[in-house]
């Protein structure tokens, strides 16, 4: 899928919506709208990204279906050596991380607590 298409994340960044505010350099994390409160985005058309659209419109608690404020699913990048400032959402979410490419030692930090990530899991 989308790493095979783009080793290198040069299409992701042209596509990304750039997160000002949270970290130092507004380049540092970004993310591609998959499903919102609308829907599918323009991004489920592409042919690597359709199976992954379309197994997450298919969950209740995603998009139009779901009657929360902003529900939906994304894929962000941070880059490496990069830190997002603390933060929090102003809506109720269920969030879920899962690292496709891992730097060693890279962690997050949720509640205080430490969480080291690992490639693909």
């Amino acid at each position: 899928g989308l790493l095979k298409m783009d080793p290198d994340g040069e299409r992701f960044g042209a596509a990304a919506q750039y997160q000002s505010g949270l970290t130092p350099r507004n380049l540092d994390w970004s993310r591609l709208k998959l499903i919102h409160s609308g829907g599918k985005s323009d991004l489920c058309q592409l042919p690597f990204m359709r199976k992954s659209c379309d197994l997450l419109a298919e969950r209740p608690e995603i998009g139009p279906r779901c009657g929360t404020y902003l529900s939906g699913a994304s894929i962000a990048r941070l880059l490496p050596g990069a830190e997002l400032k603390p933060h929090f959402g102003t809506h109720p979410r269920l969030t879920v991380h899962l690292g496709l490419r891992v730097p060693s030692g890279a962690k997050m930090t949720v509640g205080g607590q430490e969480a080291f990530w690992h490639e693909s899991r």
